[in-house]
C-alpha cells in the first residue's frame, strides 16, 4: 500500500485553493492514484473508484484529528465519550448501537473537531447539497459516518454564514381565493414542497393502501435511525460525581427478564 501523508504544514494549500470538500477528497484520492501509480507496474485506470474515496478521506481526516485533538483535548472535551483509536489510527466513537446489524461508520463514526475549516467545508456542502436543509437534517446526514464534536452548534454557526437564495418568494400572484393553486416559489424547483402531518387516506387515489401504510412505516424506522438512535452515544458510568447508593436511598432491583418498569424497589438497609 502506498503511503503518503499529508501534515499540518501541507493542509494549508488546498484549503486556500478549493472551498468544496468533495474536490478536496477527489484530489487527494488522484494524488494517491498517481504515487500508487508511480511505484508499482499494474497502473490503475479510469475514473476514482468508491474504494479510493474511502481510502482518500482517511488520510485527510487523519491529521485533521492529529491537529485538533491534543491531550489536553481528550482529557477535557472527549473523556466524558468512548472513544477509540481503530487499526487505522482514527478516532472513532464507540455508540451504543454497536451490536446492531448496521454500516460499521454508523455504529462508531469518526469524530472530527467542531473548529477546523475542511470540517466546516464539510458541514456547508452537505448542507448546500441537501438544498440548504436545516441543522436537523445535515446533522443526520453526518451522523452516518461522522460525530461533530458540539454538533448541533456547529453546524448552526455554519448555516448561518450561507446566505440563501433558496426561499419561498411567491414567483406568480399570490391569491386570497383558498381555492386556488398555491403560488410557485423557488424552492418547488429545488426541493420537494413540503408537507403538514399525514395525508388523510381517503384521499390517496391510485395508491394501494397497503403499500403506502407499508411506506409510512418504513419512512418511520429511518426517522427513527437517523434522528435518535444516532444519537446514542456511551458515556462514562464511573466518572467523578456520580451518585454512589447509600443506607436509606430507595433504589430498582434490575432483572434480566423483566421491563424496567415491572422491576421491584427496594429500600437499602446497610452497604456491604
Amino acid at each position: 500500500m502506498t503511503s503518503v501523508n499529508i501534515s499540518s504544514s501541507e493542509t494549508v494549500w488546498y484549503l486556500t485553493r478549493f472551498s468544496k470538500y468533495s474536490r478536496i477528497l477527489r484530489l487527494v484520492a488522484w494524488i494517491l492514484r498517481f504515487a500508487y501509480n508511480s511505484r508499482y507496474h499494474n497502473s490503475k485506470r479510469g475514473e476514482l473508484t468508491v474504494n479510493e474515496i474511502q481510502i482518500a478521506e482517511k488520510k485527510l481526516l487523519k491529521p485533521v484529528q492529529q491537529e485538533s485533538f491534543d491531550d489536553t483535548v481528550i482529557q477535557n472535551k472527549l473523556k466524558s465519550l468512548n472513544v477509540f483509536t481503530d487499526n487505522e489510527g482514527l478516532m472513532r466513537l464507540k455508540t451504543k448501537i454497536v451490536r446492531r446489524k448496521d454500516d460499521e461508520n454508523f455504529k462508531c463514526p469518526i469524530v472530527l473537531p467542531s473548529n477546523h475549516l475542511l470540517v466546516e467545508r464539510l458541514i456547508f456542502e452537505n448542507h448546500t447539497n441537501s438544498c440548504h436543509s436545516g441543522t436537523q437534517v445535515v446533522l443526520s446526514n453526518l451522523r452516518q459516518q461522522f460525530w461533530v464534536l458540539r454538533g448541533r452548534k456547529t453546524v448552526q454557526r455554519v448555516i448561518n454564514q450561507c446566505i440563501r437564495f433558496v426561499n419561498s418568494r411567491p414567483l406568480n400572484y399570490l391569491s386570497d381565493d383558498p381555492d386556488d393553486l398555491t403560488p410557485l416559489t423557488p424552492s418547488m424547483f429545488l426541493q420537494d414542497i413540503q408537507t403538514v402531518g399525514i395525508p388523510d387516506q381517503d384521499n390517496i387515489d391510485n395508491i394501494n393502501l397497503t403499500r403506502y401504510q407499508q411506506r409510512l412505516r418504513n419512512d418511520l424506522r429511518n426517522r427513527f435511525r437517523d434522528e435518535y438512535l444516532s444519537l446514542l452515544v456511551h458515556q462514562e458510568s464511573n466518572k467523578a460525581g456520580s451518585k454512589e447508593v447509600r443506607v436509606g436511598d430507595v433504589v430498582l432491583i434490575g432483572c434480566d427478564n423483566k421491563k424496567r418498569l415491572d422491576c421491584p424497589m427496594g429500600l437499602v438497609f446497610s452497604e456491604l
